[in-house]
């Protein structure tokens, strides 16, 4: 039932909102036009707001392996760089101290 108010503009029934509801439901479901919803707790989703939702998560998901990996490969360089650095420092004071024979664990610490 339609209602007029003081301002001259039109209110509705609670019943009159619900049976425009109805009609619309109605009407989708005669024409196919209704999609699957998911329901993931207080929230369903249409299957096309469901493929968009998991394509923006695998997105952010993909950036954060390559973020890992990067910084992974970042770390592994590092540690081979500072390895390559002590084989260097010891081949250079080998190298000047040929005479001096490695004889325990000492002699290899001062080396470095």
């Amino acid at each position: 039932m339609e209602i007029k108010t003081e301002t001259g503009s039109t209110a509705y029934t609670a019943a009159d909102l619900i049976r425009q509801k109805k009609e619309e439901i109605y009407e989708k479901v005669t024409t196919g036009k209704t999609e699957e919803k998911i329901q993931t707790g207080g929230t369903a989703f249409s299957k096309k707001e469901w493929e968009k939702l998991i394509g923006r998560v695998d997105k952010v998901e993909d950036k954060a392996k390559e973020d890992i990996e990067e910084k992974g490969k970042k770390e592994a360089n590092k540690s081979l760089d500072e390895r390559n650095a002590v084989y260097e420092k010891m081949a250079v004071k080998a190298s000047v101290t040929k005479e001096k024979t490695v004889k325990n664990k000492q002699d290899v610490l001062e080396l470095l």
